[in-house]
């Protein structure tokens, strides 16, 4: 059965947590967190969403934004997209 859509509320504050399965590392490097965060304030600032504050951790990440007038999908999926390919391609 598939979730129930995600509520999503222009101006709202949003607490978001990525992480990999089995405790994999997501970021091994400074690099990677580097490219994790180019890739972020590209999609920020394409989405009008803001960020107020991000922490980075080997195995996950957490964001605490505020929605534009877009979806949050709109920009965690090219995000997470995006630096999964650049993972991928690295590792």
């Amino acid at each position: 059965m598939p979730r129930k859509a995600r509520l999503n509320v222009p101006g709202a504050v949003y607490h978001i947590m990525g992480r990999c399965l089995d405790h994999l590392t997501l970021f091994a490097d400074d690099a990677d967190r580097e490219q994790f965060l180019s890739l972020l304030a590209l999609y920020l600032e394409r989405t009008g969403t803001k960020c107020y504050a991000w922490v980075l951790m080997d195995n996950h990440y957490h964001l605490v934004l505020r929605l534009s007038d877009r979806k949050l999908w709109e920009l965690m999926k090219p995000l997470n997209m995006h630096y999964a390919h650049y993972h991928r391609k690295k590792n």
